[in-house]
Order: structure tokens, then sequence, then C-alpha cells
């Protein structure tokens, strides 16, 4: 169902600190510009409270970045403050967006981190932890259902494609380890780990996965053939592994709908 005008203008007003100010320093003026509004409508704006409006908005940003912190755990922890300040320059820019899912709030929120965290001067392991967390809410974002089986015959003029739903991503750390044992102070040691995370039936899959299969998965594209990446890999991997990854892995990712075929 779609949102009222004035229901739009009320979001922006609780949501947006420059919205607020400009609605506040001309009322009429600022609503003359807005289209779609009733008569009465204009009126009950015009007559609203500016101090009940502020003291809405901001117990609107606490409750608001309370639930987000929650999702960026062990990081607000360890970093309290500064996941505070984030999150209310996030708030300042980002206006809560008519009818958004709260998943699209969240991965803004978690792309948004990717840059702040560095620019923060905190250390690795925080901005690839929230790239983490992110990517996984950006998976359940992606969320399709149960699909049909695709063709589990391997042939060697296939196009092999990977999902839009399905994220691959590299990392410095394990990260299911640094999440149950992070520090700012003791991070793990660095070992490249490659994960794909996907949902399928509102049921989010990770798994680490080795480097052949992330860079396997890379030339996914549609682009190449199975035998244009066999024989590319004959010059970095081992005859075993190879096999493994086209008799074992390649069929079973079809299976679970992680790979088609063009």
């Amino acid at each position: 169902m779609a949102i009222s005008k004035m229901n739009q203008v009320l979001m922006y007003l609780y949501t947006n600190e420059w919205y607020r100010k400009l609605f506040f320093a001309n009322p009429s003026k600022f609503l003359e510009k807005i289209e779609g509004l009733a008569k009465e409508e204009r009126k009950a704006l015009e007559l609203i409270n500016q101090d009940q409006v502020v003291h809405f908005s901001r117990s609107l940003l606490v409750k608001k970045r309370s639930k987000m912190l929650e999702r960026f755990e062990p990081l607000t922890t360890h970093f309290s403050s500064e996941m505070r300040k984030f999150f209310h320059d996030f708030y300042m820019i980002n206006s809560l967006v008519p009818q958004e899912p709260k998943l699209d709030y969240i991965v803004r929120f978690g792309f948004f981190l990717s840059s702040a965290i560095p620019q923060a001067g905190l250390p690795e392991s925080a901005c690839e932890l929230a790239d983490f967390i992110t990517q996984k809410m950006q998976a359940r974002k992606n969320n399709v259902p149960q699909l049909t089986l695709h063709s589990l015959e391997c042939k060697k003029e296939n196009r092999p494609i990977l999902p839009d739903y399905v994220i691959i991503n590299n990392y410095s750390f394990d990260m299911e380890e640094l999440i149950k044992s992070f520090t700012p102070e003791n991070a793990p040691n660095k070992e490249k780990c490659a994960y794909i995370m996907y949902s399928i039936d509102n049921k989010l899959h990770i798994s680490l996965t080795s480097q052949a299969l992330f860079e396997f998965l890379t030339m996914c594209t549609g682009a190449y053939t199975l035998g244009d990446i066999f024989k590319k890999f004959e010059t970095k991997y081992k005859k075993d592994e190879i096999k493994k990854l086209e008799t074992e892995i390649l069929p079973a990712m079809l299976k679970e709908n992680q790979i088609y075929f063009k």
C-alpha cells in the first residue's frame, strides 16, 4: 500500500535533520513546493509543534541506533563510541526511505561502515568483520524461493554462471573465528579465506571454500566454457584438485542452485 504524501513529510521530519530545519524555517512556504497534499493536510502540518517533533526524532534515533548496532556485534561492544558516531553520521544523511525493507537499510549502513571504519583508523579486522556481516545481510536480502534443479550434466562446452543471489568474497581472516574471538588488540593470524553466501527459502547458507573454487566462481560469468576454465587451471592447480572440482564440487553446486549453465 502506498504511503500518503503527508506521512512521507512526517517521516522525513522525524528522520532528517536538514529537512526538519528547512521546514521549520518557514512551514507554509516549504509546503507550497510539495505536490499531492490536501488543504487540510497542509494546515495540519503547518501547526505541528517543533519541540514535539524534535523530541520524537531523538527518541526514534536512539531506538534505530540500538537495533542497528545490535546487528554489528562484536564491533559495537569493542568500539561503542565509534559505532554510535558512525550511525549518527549515517542517519543524518540517509533518511528512512518510505516503505524501505529493513534489510535494505541495514545493508546501506553496512556499506557506509566499509568507508567510515578505515577513515577512523580502526584495525583491518574491524573493517572486514563489518563487511562480512553486511554481506550476510545482503545474502538474506537476495533471498529466492526454492528453484527447479538445473541439469547436472557437466560438459566442457557448458558456460557456468554465478546467479546474482550468490555472493562470493575473499577475506584476510577466518571470519567465523574472528566473530567468536574478536578483540581490537588480538586479531587472528592473517590467512586468505573465501566464503560463499546465499539464501533460498529464507534459509541462509554460508560456507568457507578453497581459493581454487573461489577463482573458479569469479570466472562463472557466461564468458568462459568449463573447458576454458579447466585449461587455465592446469597451470595453477593440481590435477586431483581440478578433478574433484569437476566431478564432485561442481555437480553439488548445480544441485544446490549455486551456479547454472548457459
